[in-house]
C-alpha cells in the first residue's frame, strides 16, 4: 500500500474505490463495542498503536490517512468516529480521509443507526517543533480502550 500523503511513517492509504461521505450526524445512535450476533466491525487502517510523525512541508490539507473497515455481513454505512466525535458517514468501501493532527488520537467506526461498534484504535501523530525536533503528542483525556 501507499504510505499516508504527508506523513513520514507508519499509516496506510485509502482502499481505492468510489466513496459515499457526508458530515456525520452530531449526536452518536450507539455505544462503541456494542455487539449484535452474527455481526463483526472491525479497523484495519490504521493499525493499533500506528505512530506517525507530520512532515511540516506538507500543507495540513493535504497531510491524511486513510481509515479501513471491514464489516461482515456489510451494510449500506458506518459512522467514523475520531476522539469519541462523530468524524463521517461513509458508503461501502466505509473508506475515509482523515487529516492528521499531533496527538493522541482513537479511532472507531459504528454501523449507521444501529449500536455495533468497532474495536478503538489508539494511534500517535508526532509533529516537528523548532530545529526539526520531534515533538510528543499534548497530554489529552481520552476514552477507555
Amino acid at each position: 500500500m501507499a504510505p499516508p500523503s504527508g506523513c513520514r511513517l507508519g499509516g496506510a492509504g485509502g482502499l481505492p474505490g468510489s466513496l459515499s461521505a457526508r458530515t456525520a450526524p452530531a449526536h452518536p445512535t450507539g455505544s462503541p463495542g456494542d455487539t449484535e450476533p452474527g455481526v463483526q466491525v472491525r479497523v484495519t487502517q490504521p493499525e493499533i498503536g500506528t505512530r506517525l510523525l507530520r512532515d511540516p512541508e506538507t500543507p495540513a490539507d493535504l497531510a491524511t490517512i486513510g481509515l479501513e473497515v471491514v464489516v461482515d455481513p456489510p451494510t449500506s454505512e458506518v459512522v467514523w468516529y475520531v476522539d469519541g466525535a462523530p468524524y463521517q458517514v461513509a458508503g461501502y468501501p466505509y473508506s475515509v480521509r482523515w487529516s492528521i493532527r499531533p496527538g493522541e488520537h482513537v479511532i472507531e467506526a459504528r454501523l449507521a443507526h444501529t449500536r455495533v461498534g468497532s474495536n478503538r484504535v489508539m494511534t500517535w501523530v508526532f509533529g516537528l517543533g523548532s530545529g526539526g525536533r520531534a515533538m510528543k503528542p499534548s497530554a489529552r483525556a481520552h476514552p477507555r480502550l
